[in-house]
């Protein structure tokens, strides 16, 4: 290297070892990063990615102790509870990594932007918003709903929604002509049907005004709907928020906030029945 004592730039080339599953050089790299200790934020993520490293290399053990390290050094590093979580499951230890889970929650509730050192470019950014929704998942589902699959669909939904669930799984798999996109990609998708306002706005973060009933989340795959009307009929909801999956997966990047509702919102009327989400009721949440 051109700059031996340059930690980022070690970090930063041991990630891209541990992508490239290089990971003899991978460990080299982020030891030596953790050595020369000269860089907060580069030793705290050389502990993370040398975690990343053992667990992919099934060493779950030693995976677990660069996580705790991280934890130690950044206890607001949201990605660093669900890998040690995973860590935790892998190596068979299923309650500790529950445990794990809901205490990643309960740190990402009290403080839901956070990122100990700040995250390290895009991938970070991309990585700790996924990380943080699904230790969310983790945690509600924890509380006993249930899952009801249709295709590729999987709607959860918790007790007394079950029909609802199925009917949406059954509408959202059958999705199709959505203008210059046609059908949404072959990809899995998860409809989360929340009960209540609280575990709404769980789910999204608690990041969308109050009015908003309907948020999608195109890097997780993932639609939640607050469903807490007898009433409920998601219909064009449903469609809006699929809108922006299909946008999302064909254009393969973010694009402007008014483009994207724009066409959501087209979709959303195109010759669907009103329901008591109106013109505005549904938020875009595909920053996640």
């Amino acid at each position: 290297m051109k700059e031996p004592a340059n930690s980022l730039a070690r970090i930063n080339v041991g990630y891209i070892c541990l992508k490239k599953r290089i990971f003899g050089e991978a460990i080299e790299h982020l030891s030596k990063a953790i050595r020369l200790d000269n860089d907060k934020k580069a030793t705290l993520y050389a502990h993370f990615y040398l975690g990343l490293v053992y667990l992919q290399r099934e060493m779950f053990e030693d995976a677990e102790t660069f996580f705790q390290k991280t934890l130690k050094l950044g206890p607001n590093l949201i990605e660093a509870y669900y890998e040690l979580g995973r860590a935790h499951w892998f190596a068979g230890d299923h309650e500790k990594a529950k445990s794990t889970w809901d205490e990643g929650f309960k740190a990402n509730k009290f403080n839901p932007g956070a990122s100990a050192a700040g995250d390290a470019g895009a991938r970070g950014q991309g990585r700790g918003a996924a990380a943080r929704l699904v230790l969310t998942l983790v945690a509600l589902l924890l509380q006993s709903p249930t899952a009801t699959e249709v295709g590729r669909v999987t709607a959860v939904a918790w007790p007394g929604q079950e029909a609802l669930a199925a009917a949406i799984a059954e509408q959202a798999d059958g999705a199709k002509n959505f203008p210059g996109i046609g059908a949404l990609p072959d990809r899995p998708i998860r409809i989360i049907l929340a009960p209540n306002r609280q575990t709404y706005d769980s789910l999204t973060r608690g990041r969308l005004p109050l009015w908003s009933e309907g948020a999608a989340f195109p890097d997780v795959s993932t639609i939640v709907l607050l469903a807490d009307q007898p009433a409920f009929r998601p219909t064009a909801a449903l469609r809006h928020e699929l809108a922006h999956l299909a946008l999302r997966w064909q254009v393969g990047r973010r694009v402007p906030l008014w483009f994207e509702e724009g066409y959501a919102r087209s979709r959303h009327r195109s010759g669907i029945a009103s329901t008591r989400y109106g013109s505005t009721g549904s938020s875009r949440a595909a920053c996640a």
